[in-house]
């Protein structure tokens, strides 16, 4: 399964076992003085109470949490509806909010709906997780013809970091604001189309994470799997009462490409739906304009003149153009929202685009990826495959091992502002570690994500806790620049 959960616990198998009767609940999303779930921590193999529903909770006891490292709770997955319905709560009262600004409340929605998505990722049998994906598309519908301006701040244009769901949130935000333009009176389609973008890319779940998470050319039968996707996600959706027709050809076609060059069945002309062509203009506009680990983003006009040279052959030019038009409203509107053009954006195409795999995000979804996003923008990362002692300082959760033992990881790549690392025992974000690089060399590092590779191994995205001179990596073995690092496909 491509998206895991909030990768703490004593084993991975014991993780598993823990999230099959429990979903984890981020303690920045409870906001409520009264508990409506019974709440979990998980110290060692088994959850513990922490509080039952109906206990108070009290912005010194979310600080407590903060302090001790705590970043999630759990509740039992019969609860799960509760939760959705809070989530609900947060994001209308946040949105309604006259006292926040619309890009303060745009994250407050975004952080709710990415965790929505999230849960359809984990648990798509659950019932009503699909549907409450549903109830937010109508809601957001409902918004865009409200107040169009207000609602187009949910589209994240340009600062934000490449991974699956916090895509798909935009690409469910971008295809409503496109589906007005072009239906503008149809709330109840431009809700099909909210909720289609939602789940577009449900079927990355069936793709093995290595591969999304591969940065550089895919081997054939790596392809293939990325491929495979629309049509996982189609099977995984088809037959549920809550999902209809628009919804499934997004998810299905959203690769399709007008000339036939598209997947999974290479569909031609007025075989692709309107609904699939408008979410393929979305989502390689998303996929242009979001950061990578190898570049930095590429401004919203500057991603629509790469994409103009396939409008008529790959993309629907009705569509594409609409797309242009709203969003140099948009930028026009309040530039401060977009990056600045950059002189040019070198090795970006879209023939790089539609060739090679996404990142998935493991479980920093909707969130503010803070420092650790700077760094991979700001500084050099060299690539390397380098044994490295570490011992933990500070942990979210305390499972083994004891703070005090030191234990060997390798560094894969290095800059000087932080590190990815593997190491072999579970670890979480806000995770503290001192880790010796080189004789010479020791750090302090955070952890600023993290996920459980494929075999049984954690990977973590550390920032150094001051920037590290370039002096101080000197010693460190030479290793080549990443190589064939092409653009990712949405």
């Amino acid at each position: 399964m491509a998206e895991t959960g909030p990768d703490q616990g004593a084993s991975g198998s014991t993780c598993h076992a823990v999230l099959s009767r429990f979903f984890p609940v981020p303690i920045d999303g409870i906001g409520t003085d009264t508990l409506t779930l019974d709440l979990y921590l998980l110290y060692g193999t088994e959850p513990t109470l922490y509080r039952k529903a109906g206990s108070p909770y009290s912005r010194d006891d979310w600080t407590k949490l903060q302090e001790q490292g705590v970043e999630f709770l759990y509740a039992p997955l019969s609860q799960h509806r509760q939760f959705r319905r809070l989530l609900a709560d947060q994001m209308n009262a946040a949105f309604d909010d006259p006292e926040l600004a619309p890009i303060d409340a745009a994250r407050v929605v975004r952080t709710a709906c990415a965790r929505m998505i999230e849960d359809v990722m984990r648990f798509p049998e659950l019932p009503g997780v699909a549907e409450g994906v549903g109830d937010v598309a109508q809601r957001f519908a409902t918004w865009c013809l409200a107040d169009e301006g207000k609602f187009s701040y949910l589209l994240d244009m340009s600062k934000h970091d490449f991974y699956t769901i916090t895509h798909m949130v935009n690409v469910g935000v971008g295809c409503g604001l496109l589906m007005r333009c072009l239906e503008p009176a149809d709330e109840e389609r431009i809700a099909e189309m909210v909720q289609g973008g939602l789940l577009h890319d449900v079927g990355k779940r069936e793709v093995p994470e290595e591969v999304l998470n591969k940065e550089g050319k895919l081997k054939p039968e790596e392809w293939k799997l990325i491929q495979a996707h629309p049509t996982a996600g189609y099977e995984i959706l088809s037959g549920r009462q809550d999902i209809g027709a628009i919804v499934l050809e997004m998810t299905r076609d959203h690769h399709e490409r007008l000339d036939g060059s598209g997947y999974p069945a290479g569909l031609q002309g007025s075989d692709i739906s309107l609904p699939a062509r408008v979410c393929a203009v979305v989502d390689v506009y998303d996929a242009l304009t979001a950061a990578r680990p190898y570049r930095g983003p590429i401004a919203p006009m500057q991603a629509l003149n790469i994409m103009r040279e396939g409008s008529g052959t790959l993309f629907d030019s009705t569509v594409f153009d609409a797309w242009c038009s709203m969003v140099e409203k948009l930028v026009t509107a309040d530039p401060a929202r977009a990056v600045a053009p950059s002189a040019s954006a070198p090795g970006v195409s879209l023939a790089g685009l539609e060739a090679s795999a996404p990142r998935s995000n493991g479980w920093d979804v909707g969130a503010d990826r803070g420092p650790d996003s700077r760094e991979r923008r700001e500084y050099e990362r060299r690539a390397c495959d380098i044994t490295v002692s570490a011992m933990f300082e500070r942990r979210v959760f305390p499972p083994p091992p004891n703070l005090q033992e030191s234990f060997e990881g390798r560094a894969l790549d290095v800059s000087c502002g932080g590190a990815r690392l593997v190491i072999p025992y579970p670890v979480g974000r806000g995770d503290m570690l001192r880790v010796r690089l080189s004789a010479s060399l020791e750090s302090r590092v955070i952890v600023r994500r993290a996920r459980m590779t494929a075999g049984g191994e954690w990977e973590a995205g550390c920032e150094f806790v001051e920037a590290r001179a370039a002096s101080e990596l000197a010693d460190l073995d030479d290793a080549p620049e990443p190589g064939g690092a092409g653009e990712q496909a949405a």
